[in-house]
């Protein structure tokens, strides 16, 4: 090989070199620009509630003339805003392991059917409370495998279940339609609840976004349950799609490969 040859193959080299670094320079400026929006997002939120708390403790605190029933009351205010702060904790915990790459999934081949039973009968107790009821319409082989992590999964769908329940009106039914197709299988959720905005449906998986900061049974919303569920599908080649109409309702689709 000519001089002249080597030098132009070691410059390509170099160019695609410095091409992939300003890449990867880039690539590392946008996450940490990120992760700054969402450490700000935490922290304004978080500052809330510790205020909420500061503020009742200190009235309790320096008060002598507070009658049982107000006191009661202040210590409820106390005792549900620290409760957010420590669920909003957790849950911006999770997300960063997720978002991190630092949960270790382990996928293995899952006979579908009876995944959904369980599922089910887990996500009718947690809605128990609020007199709701799920309904479920499978279609599907009772040989239908697919392949995911089994907890996160539960995890996944259990969000979705909930968001369904907390933006539905007490004693609704939620439906779940199981679908086969030839290399695929469907879950659809469908709520009756409020329902969300055409403007509001493609930010629904960004960090910390709430349509309400309270849900029907007045409970605030933390706004990380839809992008935890995104990114947990997306770990298992899984995907996620959702449709709603103000006032009309929710539908929620998540699409799995068989195996």
């Amino acid at each position: 090989m000519s001089m002249n040859n080597e030098y132009d193959e070691l410059t390509d080299k170099l160019l695609e070199v410095s091409m992939k670094l300003k890449a990867a320079q880039s690539e590392l400026e946008t996450l940490q620009s990120r992760h700054e929006k969402e450490l700000s997002q935490f922290a304004h939120n978080l500052k809330n509630p510790v205020g909420v708390v500061s503020s009742f403790a200190e009235m309790l605190r320096s008060s002598t003339s507070i009658d049982d029933e107000k006191r009661a009351k202040y210590l409820d205010i106390i005792q549900s805003s620290s409760q957010f702060s420590l669920n909003l904790v957790n849950s911006f915990q999770e997300y960063n392991k997720l978002s991190n790459g630092k949960d270790q999934f382990e996928l293995n081949p899952v006979n579908f059917n009876d995944l959904i039973k369980g599922l089910i009968s887990d996500a009718s107790e947690m809605i128990k409370g609020r007199n709701q009821s799920l309904e479920l319409n499978i279609h599907c082989s009772s040989s239908s495998v697919v392949e995911l992590d089994k907890q996160q999964f539960r995890i996944a769908f259990l969000n979705l279940i909930q968001n369904a329940s907390r933006f539905s009106n007490e004693n609704s039914v939620i439906h779940i339609a199981v679908e086969e197709f030839e290399n695929t299988l469907t879950i659809t959720i469908s709520d009756s609840g409020i329902g969300i905005s055409e403007e509001d449906l493609p930010k629904l998986t960004n960090t910390f976004f709430t349509v309400n900061t309270y849900d029907e049974f007045k409970e605030k919303c933390i706004g990380l349950g839809l992008t935890k569920t995104e990114l947990i599908l997306s770990q298992m080649n899984g995907e996620m799609s959702i449709s709603s109409e103000l006032e009309k309702g929710t539908q929620v689709k998540i699409l799995l490969k068989k195996v």
